[in-house]
């Protein structure tokens, strides 16, 4: 016997099921059930879970293809016969996915249905009791099938498990019921290296938000404030403690999207390993100077690049190496913009706000370096080298505004939140679908 929620309730209200039986839901066509009762009662948001899932299915089926014709045309670039072209031969036409935690399989039968080109699908569920349940589910949706394995395992176990070369997820989707901070170490270890997916959300916006700075330190290592942007602020807050935990083990993030919601935060963010550039990561992250008095701020990244020819000066301190030394493909392929991040002040928060698709910098004290150029002056024989070093920058005692003090935010993430060329892509397809 099933029994549904109370008709008069909101919209915008989340959905409970509050008898000992279990309730059948419907949404995008796909019916389920859902456990409830006094002992787990579910929560389905009608406004924005509907609109989180739908995104996921889009993105998820915009990154199979990608990531085939990256592949692709990796395999056209390689020498047969060496280990990478065996690799890549390996796993062609392979797109292996993890639904980290899930109680339903609803968004698992959505991305089955959504993205053809799954090969295997390992859903876990969030006890040994919804096994069954998400397995109906399935069935009950004709996308049961051989490619799919439901089991029940620690989140972070299910992921490190699969760690090893040859065995990592293409993606992996984590939906916590809180911070996902806590699967950061392990998510950047089960997904592929060649720019696998990590797909997440975010549950927290009053951590992230600045009311609880404590927390948000104890969480992500970085201090939160109350400001106009803090809706922007708590997305690279998120990103710069996946990109630390990327870091500790190889590896960098690229951004593909970033978005915040009223309850939510979600994340689609691209994983690669490549040691030269995650050298450079120091770049990417910065602290925040907000006056206590007014909106002015300044950013003043934790690290900066200096190069030159020659080892013979000791003037400079830090790791040096050869651009001769680094991978072709470490950076180009990526996409990522390696400029250096410098010191800067924004006055005001309605005239520089905070920018998204831009590094926040306006006045650079120690001048750009372009990567791209210092690796064609070694290709025509001058050996280069770089140093990172931390920045020395010392800020006025008092707001030159208003006289107020300094509160130090971060560190925070200072690179770019979304790929403005997948943006793009995945709204060209929205409309298509709309059509």
């Amino acid at each position: 016997m099933s029994s549904a929620p109370s008709a008069g309730m909101r919209p915008e209200m989340l959905r409970r099921c509050s008898s000992t039986a279990t309730c059948t839901m419907e949404e995008f066509g796909i019916k389920f059930r859902i456990p409830a009762g006094p002992q787990h009662r579910m929560f389905l948001h009608e406004v924005d879970g509907k609109s989180c899932r739908d995104m996921a299915v889009h993105v998820l089926a915009f990154f199979s293809s990608t990531l085939a014709s990256e592949r692709a045309q990796k395999l056209k670039e390689l020498k047969p016969g060496t280990s990478q072209y065996e690799h890549y031969m390996k796993i062609r036409g392979e797109f292996k996915v993890l639904d980290c935690r899930t109680s339903t399989g609803l968004r698992s039968i959505q991305y089955l249905k959504g993205v053809p080109a799954i090969t295997e699908l390992a859903i876990n569920a969030t006890s040994k009791k919804f096994i069954d349940l998400i397995v109906d589910n399935l069935k009950e949706n004709n996308v049961y099938s051989d490619k799919t394995s439901v089991s029940f395992q620690y989140q972070q176990v299910a992921m490190l498990l699969r760690s090893g070369s040859g065995q990592q997820f293409d993606a992996i989707d984590i939906q916590p019921s809180g911070s996902a901070s806590e699967f950061f170490d392990a998510a950047v270890q089960a997904v592929a290296t060649d720019g696998g997916l990590i797909s997440f959300t975010n549950f927290d916006p009053t951590v992230l938000s600045g009311q609880t700075p404590e927390i948000s330190f104890s969480r992500y290592g970085a201090a939160s404030v109350s400001q106009p942007y803090h809706p922007e602020l708590g997305l690279r807050i998120v990103l710069q403690a996946l990109s630390a935990a990327a870091s500790r083990h190889g590896r960098y993030i690229v951004p593909w999207m970033s978005v915040y919601g009223r309850q939510r935060s979600q994340f689609y963010v691209r994983v690669y390993a490549s040691p030269p550039v995650v050298r450079r990561s120091m770049q990417k992250h910065m602290f925040l100077y907000q006056s206590t008095t007014c909106s002015s701020f300044y950013t003043q990244p934790v690290g900066y690049l200096r190069k030159k020819d020659s080892l013979e000066s000791d003037d400079s301190r830090g790791f040096q190496f050869s651009f001769s030394d680094a991978p072709e493909d470490s950076a180009a392929d990526a996409g990522e913009d390696l400029d250096v991040i410098t010191p800067s002040k924004d006055q005001g928060i309605d005239r520089n706000q905070m920018r998204a698709n831009d590094h926040i910098t306006s006045a650079p004290k120690h001048g750009v370096v372009h990567s791209d150029q210092a690796r064609n002056k070694g290709e025509t024989g001058q050996l280069e080298y770089e140093w990172f070093t931390s920045c020395t920058w010392e800020l006025p005692a008092r707001c030159e505004e208003s006289g107020g003090g300094w509160k130090i935010i971060g560190p925070v993430w200072a690179g770019d939140l979304h790929d403005k060329n997948v943006v793009k892509s995945l709204l060209y397809q929205a409309k298509l679908d709309l059509n």
